[in-house]
């Protein structure tokens, strides 16, 4: 199995990023991060280290994200993931960081394999107390039980170079090791991530650093050359319905104001009834309407039935 670090694992990466980086616009928020964890899987699978779980949560320092090692878990800010358009520098610098703390976990994965080998000592001693790496998870404070266990095969380990053991040294003796004291004062100083700074520039210094931030760097290149070709697609975006529950639906304006007095009908009063019938107008008789029939009209009328 290779490591994170192998050419051919980050150029799968970088073509699986491709796509999700084209139609970042036409997917949902959950269908990027489901994207994106599966392809950082897919890179883990490559490797014999524990397979992580992961987790979307903000980030007030607006980091794209960090490996919580003591739960093997990559944390990633969802901040970046939400956006409906995610432009194409920020999408290369998300891949690369996630890339970079998921390397961090290699490295303490094969520094745990050293232990086990017995080519790497801890400074605190193993208790006695449960199975061998229980012990070590223990002395090494930022490890699960399950992990250390997955790094008692240490087959990958031996088949290791002389110079990668080398390295793999600098990384435990950096963490765990003689350096340790150093890197607890690098993580004291205040401005760890001002570009240029004093205590940027220690930062970056340590083994474990300049291994993730380089494997950092050829990811995000990797990525760039693959997004670089493309463009991504634009949709419109569409009103979360969370936000449209709160929006108030316009309606005929308000009517102020006291309510007309109506006066006719049948919210007339009696008095009001009785002066409107007195008032009208008098209309004649039956008797006066009737037609004047004269006795000679009668008399024709009579002759004609006769006949």
């Amino acid at each position: 199995m290779g490591t994170l670090s192998d050419a051919e694992i980050i150029a799968d990466f970088a073509k699986g990023a491709r796509p999700i980086y084209e139609n970042w616009q036409k997917n949902t928020p959950i269908a990027n991060q489901n994207a994106i964890v599966n392809l950082l899987r897919a890179a883990v699978r490559n490797t014999p280290i524990t397979s992580y779980s992961y987790s979307f949560r903000d980030f007030a320092n607006g980091s794209g994200g960090q490996l919580t090692s003591e739960h093997w878990r990559l944390e990633i800010n969802r901040t970046y993931t939400n956006q409906h358009a995610l432009p194409a520098y920020l999408f290369q610098w998300l891949c690369g960081i996630l890339y970079h703390e998921a390397r961090h976990g290699e490295q303490w994965f094969c520094c745990a394999q050293g232990i086990h080998e017995g080519d790497l000592v801890l400074t605190t001693p193993l208790s006695g107390t449960g199975t061998k790496s229980q012990q070590i998870a223990a002395a090494m404070g930022n490890m699960p039980a399950n992990v250390v266990t997955d790094a008692e095969n240490t087959s990958s380990y031996r088949l290791k170079t002389g110079a990668e053991k080398t390295t793999i040294a600098a990384w435990f003796n950096s963490v765990w090791g003689t350096q340790a004291g150093h890197r607890n004062t690098v993580y004291g100083m205040g401005d760890l991530f001002t570009p240029g700074s004093a205590g940027n520039l220690a930062y970056t210094s340590l083994p474990e650093e300049v291994d993730a931030y380089a494997v950092q760097a050829a990811v995000e290149a990797a990525v760039g050359a693959e997004i670089n070709t493309v463009v991504q697609i634009v949709v419109a975006e569409k009103t979360p319905v969370a936000t449209l529950k709160t929006q108030v639906v316009s309606g005929p304006p308000a009517v102020t104001g006291p309510k007309p007095v109506i006066t006719t009908g049948a919210t007339q009063g009696a008095s009001q009834l009785a002066a409107s019938f007195s008032s009208a107008p008098t209309l004649p008789s039956a008797d006066a309407v009737k037609p004047a029939v004269s006795r000679n009209t009668v008399a024709s009328l009579a002759s004609l039935f006769s006949k």
